[in-house]
């Protein structure tokens, strides 16, 4: 008689505990570029906000923005940093890259590792649209408070992921897919008024937009 234990399929719908991770080399890119965004951008405000006489002497075009490639510069980066600037401030993680621990959540960030305690802690699902279709991210807040926003890096992915990483799964109703879209709108709004905010503000520093 054949005593052997047949086979179990593995369910998906729970990740295994991982334990501690080593950095993938992408992953380890992706965080000192995020460092060095920062820096680099800290670094040309201040070059802009010293050499504003040298720049504003080589005039301006006729739609009243410098000419000088360094007030153009700073803006750009500025505008990158504004765009993303959950991630470069270590609040947001690629679901992908993220594992489970055990009860916890480990989400690699630009200034290291969050761990969010999943039993007990509050997942707020938000969608938003871009060419490829739907993309599916979530806010997590543990009972510490302690926050992580799971975004797809490349605007791209489904909800799959961000269940089994959270444990949850939650229904399809037409009134949660409303409330999950108008979140995305509020994520959407913030990078708005982030964005806005750092140039009005590196403006009044430096002059760099202009008269």
């Amino acid at each position: 008689m054949d005593t052997t234990t047949p086979p179990r399929h593995r369910d998906d719908s729970v990740l295994p505990a991982r334990g501690a991770q080593r950095p993938t080399p992408w992953l380890t890119v992706a965080r000192w570029a995020g460092r060095l965004l920062l820096v680099v951008t800290v670094l040309a405000v201040v070059l802009t906000r010293a050499t504003r006489a040298e720049w504003t002497a080589q005039g301006y075009d006729a739609d009243g923005f410098p000419v000088s490639w360094v007030p153009n510069t700073t803006l750009l980066l500025v505008l990158v940093v504004g765009i993303a600037w959950q991630w470069v401030c270590g609040l947001a993680a690629s679901p992908d890259a993220c594992w489970r621990d055990g009860d916890t959540l480990v989400a690699p960030t630009v200034f290291g590792d969050r761990r969010i305690l999943v039993p007990g802690a509050l997942v707020l699902p938000f969608r938003l649209l871009d060419q490829t279709g739907v993309v599916h991210g979530g806010l997590v807040i543990d009972r510490r408070l302690h926050v992580v926003a799971l975004v797809p890096a490349l605007w791209s992915g489904g909800r799959g992921r961000l269940d089994r990483l959270t444990g949850r799964r939650a229904d399809g109703t037409f009134l949660r897919a409303v409330g999950e879209y108008a979140l995305g709108f509020v994520w959407l709004l913030s990078v708005v008024v982030v964005v806005l905010g750092l140039m009005a503000f590196v403006d009044v520093l430096t002059g760099a937009m202009g008269r």
